[in-house]
């Protein structure tokens, strides 16, 4: 048996091979505890959507309009859903990215819209 150090994706992993048959296998050992340092950051539990020029919050990709979720005047907190945008047959939460007041909405349910659009604005 034979054991060899393979590198993957920055990762480090102590790998045996053992021949059996003529042929070989191999089973990754437990990597070693990766320090505080080495720790890859938390992503956010939720995407953050580009917020263009004037508080617009843009589509980040090409999709239908399913749903609504704000008014015009409403109040909204960092992280607030604000639409559900359809694409591929998936259903996308569009999230306000700062907190502020619904200043104008520029979309329509079951409205197409194309990545970069304008989709709410936020003061």
């Amino acid at each position: 048996m034979k054991r060899y150090r393979v590198k993957v994706d920055d990762q480090v992993f102590e790998v045996e091979v053992e021949e059996v048959e003529g042929q070989a296998t191999s089973r990754p050992a437990a990597p070693p505890p990766a320090s505080p340092a080495e720790r890859a950051p938390v992503a956010p539990k939720r995407p953050r959507h580009d917020v263009g020029e004037a508080g617009a919050v843009v589509a980040p990709m090409a999709g239908k309009v399913v749903d609504l979720l704000v008014q015009i005047g409403d109040p909204i907190r960092d992280g607030q859903p604000l639409l559900l945008l359809e694409a591929m047959k998936m259903e996308t939460e569009i999230y306000a990215p700062r907190a502020g007041e619904v200043k104008a909405i520029k979309v329509r349910k079951e409205e197409a819209v194309s990545a970069g659009d304008v989709l709410v604005v936020i003061e």
